[in-house]
């Protein structure tokens, strides 16, 4: 009996959400779990890491049992390009402060589409830090910069 692999991306995926899975279970299972009553520190990240393995699972399971799809290639670049720019996100915090850096999160990480043009990634990235900050600084009062210290 041989297992073929009927849909890549699904299979790809599994993998992915499963390695992952695994990863977050082995670091969440240091923490306390506590109660249902009283969460400890380690109840989110065990449910969620759970959560994230049976997702894995099903995507494997569904790979190998699910339609015949077309092949998938990977596209290195824009990968590279969203990471990257996540990674750049986290370094300009402090100095940019939020708004301005998730702005530039966004316009480069429209850079990895070929279909958004550059108005649309404008104003996308304008929504998604007027979001952000609302929710992060407003709503939930988190000590995020608003103004990094490039500005103060």
């Amino acid at each position: 009996m041989t297992l073929t692999i009927r849909n890549q991306q699904d299979f790809v995926s599994g993998i992915v959400f499963g390695v992952v899975g695994v990863a977050a279970l082995t670091v969440a299972r240091k923490y306390p779990f506590g109660t249902l009553a009283h969460v400890g520190p380690g109840f989110f990240p065990l449910v969620a890491a759970t959560v994230l393995t049976g997702f894995g699972l099903v995507l494997l399971l569904r790979s190998l049992a699910g339609k015949q799809a077309a092949p998938v290639s990977l596209a290195p670049l824009p990968i590279l390009v969203i990471v990257g720019s996540s990674l750049l996100f986290a370094f300009l915090l402090r100095p940019l402060g939020l708004p301005l850096s998730a702005m530039l999160l966004v316009l480069l990480s429209t850079l990895a589409s070929r279909s958004l043009g550059w108005l649309s990634a404008l104003a996308l990235a304008v929504g998604v830090a007027a979001f952000v900050t609302l929710v992060f600084v407003v709503g939930l009062g988190l000590q995020m910069p608003v103004l990094g210290t490039w500005f103060s």
